[in-house]
Parts: C-alpha cells; structure tokens; sequence
C-alpha cells in the first residue's frame, strides 16, 4: 500500500537530475566541462534530457532561475546545437532544487581549480 502511495506521489510530481559530462585533463585528473538537466513533467513517468551545455551558461542559467522562483514560472529556455534546436523546461515544482544542484556543480568547479 505504501508503494502503490510513494509511486503515486512521484508520478504527480515534477522531478530533475543534475548531469555532468567530464575530461581528462592535461595532470590526467577527470574535471567538468559541461552539464545537462534530466526533467520529468508533472503526471509523467517519462524523463526528458537535452544536449550538454557548457559551463558559461552556469551563471545565466542561475539567474534566469532566481527570476522563474520569484515569478512562480516554468522556466523554458532553447538550446542551439549542431544538428537542430532544444527546447528544455525546467518545471517550477523542481525549481528549487535544480537551483540547489547548479550550486552544489559550482562548488565540485571551485574545487576542482
């Protein structure tokens, strides 16, 4: 019963993951050099992920953030890759913690350099 009760609450909710892409590095040390958000909507099982930003998009994608939580707003933005155009939303739901996760990734850079 209690499954069927945790299952129900995780579809009815928007969920995001936080991934990194990395490189090895001249001192053969495995660093960050990009990133991509795993989104799931509201009343959804499927998830939906998009191609590796780099990491000059950390603190506008931050700030776009900050603004979306204050609005109480979806934040969507377009990614331009090679082949095509992305569009990527992040749900308000989950907001705050895709917040909390670009600042934990931001922490993981400082210590890396």
């Amino acid at each position: 019963m209690i499954l069927i009760f945790e299952y129900l609450m995780w579809y009815i909710r928007s969920d995001i993951e936080l991934v990194t892409t990395t490189v090895w590095g001249i001192d053969r040390k495995e660093r960050i050099d990009g990133f991509y958000f795993r989104s799931k909507r509201p009343f959804s099982n499927a998830y939906q992920w998009h191609g590796t930003l780099s990491l000059l998009s950390t603190y506008p994608l931050i700030k776009s953030m900050d603004k979306a939580i204050k609005n109480k707003r979806n934040l969507s933005f377009v990614i331009n890759s090679g082949l095509g155009r992305e569009k990527v939303t992040i749900w308000k739901g989950s907001m705050k913690r895709a917040r909390e996760l670009m600042f934990e990734m931001v922490k993981k850079l400082q210590e890396q350099y």
